[in-house]
């Protein structure tokens, strides 16, 4: 199995939405990060985007973490393992949102 390759271009669109969620220039890009970051932007805290709760909310702060974290290049069962559902449950949401969209 070869490893992906991407092109400097495709890289830079790949994690230039992900960029503005770096805390600073200095910390990591990791899940965590994002995910506290997102959580943030929408009033909320990351166990509570844990639960199963359904509030528009919620389900749209999920949907902007699944994003980030598959466009770093995570698989859907790692994101699904984060956030606390299914692989299928992360692949299903997206499947229905396209890029760019809510």
């Amino acid at each position: 199995m070869s490893a992906i390759e991407f092109t400097p271009d495709e890289l830079d669109v790949r994690f230039a939405r992900a960029k503005h969620l770096r805390p600073s220039a200095e910390a990591p890009l990791t899940g965590e990060a994002i995910a506290n970051e997102i959580a943030k932007k929408y009033g909320v805290t990351l166990d509570e985007l844990r639960t199963r709760r359904r509030f528009k909310h919620l389900t749209d702060a999920r949907k902007e973490i699944y994003r980030a974290l598959l466009d770093l290049g995570w698989t859907t069962a790692a994101v699904g393992e984060f956030v606390g559902v299914d692989h299928s449950t992360v692949h299903k949401v997206l499947k229905y949102q396209p890029r760019g969209g809510k």
